[in-house]
């Protein structure tokens, strides 16, 4: 009885130990992409600027950014962090004196997987 009770706790120790969130993404680079587009007139937002946080209540000047191409195109590379609230798109701003909720545009991306946002219609450029 005193074997089967060993066993019984080393399977639960094991099965806690497996249920721990993998962390295997961490400081390594992920794409994300996507095409802006004004939801007024329909048409690719050009010249616009975008960022990526990992945090999700803070910006910050060292964001990774981009500026679409004339088809609303934006590519940006991040190195994924361990911080778990996952990767938050945002318009770019000059001065950063607002919440992040004001001026995000997708939040809660999965980190860690390149992510293809495919046309995002927005009016936070318009």
């Amino acid at each position: 009885m005193r074997y089967a009770h060993k066993i019984l706790v080393i399977f639960f120790i094991f099965a806690f130990i497996s249920c721990s969130k993998d962390k295997t993404y961490v400081n390594k680079s992920y794409k994300v992409e996507g095409y802006i587009y004004s939801s007024k007139t329909m048409i690719p937002t050009p010249n616009v600027k975008v960022s990526l946080t990992q945090t999700l209540n803070e910006y910050s000047l060292n964001d990774p950014t981009s500026i679409t191409d004339s088809n609303g195109y934006f590519s940006l590379i991040y190195v994924a962090n361990t911080d778990n609230s996952g990767v938050h798109l945002y318009k770019t701003l000059d001065d950063y004196n607002c919440v992040l909720h004001e001026i995000a545009i997708r939040k809660y991306l999965e980190k860690g997987k390149n992510v293809k946002l495919g046309k995002i219609y927005t009016s936070r450029f318009q």
